[in-house]
């Protein structure tokens, strides 16, 4: 089994059959972040959002493949990172998944996902929200 699967597998597992079911870490991302913006949905589901970004790191930090279809890395910037800013409620919420630095840091990815003066409105959001951060466990990661 592809590592990214058993990983999604091992932090995902009630969407096990979901993630059977793709061809790819693409295609996957692309269902997950539908499963992420339903979680920010009332009852919003905490637990789920927070797994949700523990397989992101996961994907970030995976070992890299040279086709961006099976890459873990290159499918949760494209296929999610660069979207969250766009969905209000986890935009609103980015402050307590990321520091300021990581905001700004990956600029080129949001400002060609959402422009220039969004991405400064989010830095913004980010400065006066500092306080909101939450440092996660090794494993979160």
């Amino acid at each position: 089994m592809a590592k990214w699967r058993s990983a999604a597998i091992e932090r995902l597992p009630e969407l096990r059959t979901l993630i059977a079911s793709v061809d790819n870490v693409m295609a996957l991302w692309i269902e997950i972040r539908i499963k992420f913006e339903d979680a920010y949905r009332e009852p919003r589901n905490e637990d789920l959002i927070g797994r949700i970004y523990s397989y992101s790191q996961w994907c970030w930090n995976a070992p890299r493949h040279e086709d961006a279809g099976h890459d873990p890395s290159t499918a949760a910037t494209v296929a999610f990172f660069e979207d969250v800013p766009k969905f209000p409620p986890a935009r609103q919420d980015m402050p307590r998944w990321f520091t300021f630095d990581e905001i700004a840091a990956n600029k080129q990815l949001f400002v060609t996902s959402i422009g220039e003066i969004a991405f400064q409105n989010l830095l913004a959001h980010m400065q006066r929200n500092r306080n909101q951060y939450v440092p996660r466990p090794k494993d979160m990661r």
